[in-house]
């Protein structure tokens, strides 16, 4: 019987055919979901900030990232997990909700919209045309500026880099105490030795190498109870209101939701699936990339029917990728600790932050790699994918870096004399970062 069961996984998601197996799925799970866990913690605070009760909020965060992830296991059969997105969360409950005032209801039915026209564009093929105009500079840079955005996350989970007051800083480099210092050294100790000595399970050794530093350490106090009961699950379905969303002043909402998850989704995609396959080169019909896409825009429209904001692939799904992950199998594994999480919420509340941080800034090493100068054509290339990568790490935003390098590129090239390079499509992405950056509330 054991065999029959394995033999069917193997044959259902293509391990094989990708060179995988299932021992090697299973780790890349358990790290992806080491590496992302925080989420379960954080989500429902900031949800909790606009309002939702504690057992709702929880509740909420776990549905939309067990649906999106079971949608990405079964239907796109890629190693990526989906998950409320930090920054859209925030977006929502203190900028949209807490300072601009919008109606947390509307606010949540102008997400939904969104998510369905973002499906109803990507079943439609005119997502196609936009993928296909994306030049390499671009769809490379997106891979290594989201390598330096996660280096960047490790060392703010670290507490290395804390945020700041200072005139024209966003971020400084805080009074390093020693050990926290010596937690991230040692993180990266013990994953360079296993890498280098090539032994499976490299990050999650780091990993779990960090935590207990920490708790020795007394960073983190060790739990009392590791196990709880999850909450009662809430009576009514938080209520989404579509009629107000329809409004006049709700349309540059529902945009900015459009806008943001393609944007979002178009760095994360490019530039895990290239991480994934560095052989891959865009091709001229890039079906592979439409169900990640297609499972993205169906996870934003469920998300705030579950009462989350936002639901999409998270970029923290390199770790479980370096790891050997290539298959839904990655994903399967995710969704199912995501769902015994529930059982275990002191312990997830009381796993150090910063013992990720190590694991999170060799992903953002290892995504980099590929990075050479001489692999850009001219200084076009090169100014383009500066400006798109420096951009998203200072701005902590994705959608504005890659918005900033897709205004960046067309004006790079004009000066070079290389306009007739330029993809007829790419300028509808233009008119797309335009708007995007004018509607964004700063």
């Amino acid at each position: 019987m054991t065999g029959r069961v394995t033999g069917y996984i193997r044959t259902f998601f293509d391990i094989p055919g990708r060179n995988s197996c299932i021992r090697t799925e299973i780790l890349a799970g358990l790290t992806t979901f080491l590496s992302l866990m925080y989420i379960i913690v954080i989500n429902p605070l900031i949800l909790e900030a606009a309002g939702l009760p504690a057992g709702a909020a929880l509740y909420a965060t776990v549905i939309s990232a067990v649906f999106g992830t079971l949608l990405m296991a079964f239907y796109a059969n890629r190693p990526y997990a989906v998950a409320p997105f930090m920054g859209q969360n925030a977006l929502v409950t203190f900028v949209l909700a807490g300072t601009l005032h919008y109606p947390w209801q509307a606010i949540m039915g102008a997400n939904l919209i969104a998510g369905v026209l973002l499906t109803v564009f990507i079943l439609s093929g005119t997502w196609r045309h936009l993928i296909v105009s994306i030049p390499h500079s671009i769809s490379r840079s997106c891979t290594r500026g989201i390598g330096f955005f996660i280096a960047f996350l490790g060392y703010y989970q670290s507490e290395i880099i804390v945020a700041g007051s200072g005139v024209g800083l966003s971020h400084y480099v805080r009074d390093i105490e020693q050990v926290h210092l010596a937690i991230l050294l040692a993180g990266f100790l013990v994953i360079g030795v296993f890498m280098i000595r090539k032994i499976p399970g490299a990050l999650i050794a780091g990993i779990l190498a960090s935590a207990a530093l920490a708790f020795a350490t007394g960073i983190e106090e060790i739990p009392k109870t590791f196990v709880a009961l999850p909450p009662a699950p809430w009576e009514v379905f938080p209520q989404i209101d579509i009629a107000g969303a329809l409004v006049p002043a709700m349309i540059p909402v529902i945009l900015l939701f459009f806008l943001l998850t393609l944007f979002d989704s178009i760095a994360a995609i490019m530039g895990l699936f290239r991480f994934g396959e560095p052989e891959w080169d865009q091709p001229a019909d890039p079906a592979d990339l439409r169900k990640p896409f297609l499972v993205n825009s169906i996870a934003m429209a469920i998300s705030p029917v579950a009462g989350s904001t936002t639901a999409g692939m998270f970029i923290e799904s390199a770790a479980g990728m370096n790891e050997g992950g290539r298959t839904g199998l990655t994903a399967l594994v995710v969704a199912l600790l995501f769902c015994l999480s529930l059982f275990f919420i002191p312990a997830i509340d009381a796993f150090p932050a910063i013992a990720t941080s190590s694991a999170l800034v060799v992903i953002g090493l290892l995504m980099m790699a590929p990075m050479r100068l001489s692999s850009l054509a001219g200084k076009e290339e090169l100014l383009t994918s500066f400006v798109l990568m420096v951009t998203m790490i200072l701005t902590e935003n994705v959608g504005i870096g890659l918005s900033s390098g897709v205004l960046a590129y067309p004006v790079f090239m004009i000066a070079a004399g290389k306009r007739a390079e330029i993809h007829p499509a790419f300028w509808g992405l233009v008119a797309c970062a335009v708007v995007f950056l004018v509607i964004f509330p700063y």
